[in-house]
């Protein structure tokens, strides 16, 4: 990269992050964001970052928590703490205020703390990607 091109994205905030190794996306309209492609010759991502009508860092997914609903339907599932040994049951699900979520045991787990700190046995977690 030449001093030019560095000095160019250095005064870019989407340059800033395309040199951190993120991920850009970019739209000159419709139909929407698209990836820029990591392996661009420096100078065609520069065009990206300097031309096109947005230039944006990829957003980074958010983890939302199950409705009471979607608790339902995983009755039964076993589910394991990320950072601790704990295993648990979902056994039911009580709707409050907020949404609690049963375990085979004496105490309750609300939605929000399993979807951050516990997970399936698939790897896959308490919530939704969104």
């Amino acid at each position: 990269m030449t001093p030019e091109i560095m000095r160019k994205f250095l005064h870019s905030e989407c340059g800033k992050a395309w040199m951190d190794g993120k991920t850009l996306q970019y739209s000159d309209g419709p139909p929407g964001w698209v990836d820029a492609n990591p392996s661009l010759r420096d100078e065609d991502m520069l065009d990206i970052v300097e031309n096109s009508q947005y230039c944006r860092v990829k957003p980074e997914p958010k983890l939302r928590p199950f409705t009471a609903e979607e608790w339902r339907e995983r009755l039964g599932m076993a589910i394991f703490h990320k950072s601790r040994p704990s295993i648990a049951v979902v056994a039911g699900v009580e709707e409050y205020p907020d949404i609690r979520v049963m375990r085979y045991s004496p105490d309750h787990l609300h939605a929000s703390d399993l979807a951050s700190e516990f997970a399936f046995y698939d790897g896959s977690p308490c919530g939704v990607l969104e």
